[in-house]
């Protein structure tokens, strides 16, 4: 069972059809999920000149560490037999590059920026307000270190929580269908299938 959803181109291209995360099989020892994302879109962000925000319709979640890349995400609580084993596996995932040559914009830092260029720069008490907004450090986000490389472990989906709804034991599921490359590629996961599996008979 499925406890609830949160919904989360080429560079020329505007995504018009919305992504959608779709239960397509329960089982006593299994739930398949199915996300398909049609495209993405591309835009000049306001807040950072010289870097793009992502737009998947659909997907009203974040990805990405403060300083790294931020994506679109999607997640899910997922029903599980109290104490049983769960594990993620993909059944299905295809990508696609959509973009080269992008220097995306950052997930914010959740600290203000110092006292001392508040002084030097008086107009950014204006985002004390809301210290999400206030970018630090952001120049160096782009080093080839910085950027969300390739790796061997990148999973698109995966298990990041457990807990209890009430009575009920769940799972959270987070599915990224967005990989950011250090060379300053955008790769898109377009269609994930995936598996959470677990025992049963753990009670």
């Amino acid at each position: 069972m499925v406890l609830g959803l949160a919904a989360g181109t080429r560079r020329d291209v505007r995504a018009t059809a919305q992504a959608s995360l779709t239960l397509l099989e329960t089982r006593d020892d299994a739930v398949v999920l199915e996300l398909d994302v049609p495209g993405v879109t591309l835009s000049p962000s306001h807040r950072l000149p010289g870097t793009q925000t992502v737009y998947v319709p659909g997907l009203d979640g974040v990805a990405g560490e403060p300083g790294q890349p931020r994506l679109p995400a999607t997640s899910t609580l997922v029903a599980i037999p109290p104490g049983a084993d769960v594990s993620l596996q993909i059944l299905e995932d295809r990508s696609q590059q959509v973009a080269t040559g992008i220097h995306l914009e950052p997930m914010p830092f959740e600290e203000p920026e110092s006292a001392r260029h508040f002084l030097e720069q008086p107009e950014a008490l204006d985002r004390l307000a809301n210290p999400l907004d206030a970018y630090v450090g952001t120049h160096k986000v782009y080093a080839p270190a910085a950027a969300r490389p390739t790796r061997a472990d990148f999973r698109p989906a995966r298990l990041v929580e457990r807990g209890y709804l009430r009575d009920q034991a769940f799972v959270r599921v987070v599915l990224e269908p967005l990989e950011y490359r250090e060379d300053g590629s955008l790769y898109l996961h377009r269609r994930l299938r995936i598996a959470i599996r677990f025992d049963p008979a753990v009670s």
